[in-house]
């Protein structure tokens, strides 16, 4: 192997080392990416899971001041029956 040779062979691993040295940015890049939207739907999904927890609770005190208030008609309406 003579020294241009040598020079053409290193010349060809430099630029080798350079693609792929740029596929590694690309592949870290879409990496990255796809990171920030998991950490964005996580984060949209936590939000969900309290509006729905809230829904819940809100649901549930309506439902109870619905069966109070059906409970209160319907012992009126007893009351001035006997009455």
């Amino acid at each position: 192997m003579d020294e241009k040779e040598f020079r053409e062979s290193i010349s060809e691993i430099k630029e080798r080392t350079t693609r792929l040295e740029e596929q590694m940015k690309t592949v870290y890049n879409k990496t990255d990416r796809i990171e920030n939207k998991l950490d964005e739907l996580i984060e949209h999904v936590s939000h969900r899971d309290i509006d729905v927890a809230t829904n819940q609770l809100q649901i549930g005190q309506g439902e109870r001041l619905f069966w109070v208030g059906l409970s209160a008609v319907i012992g009126l309406v007893i009351y001035w029956i006997k009455g």
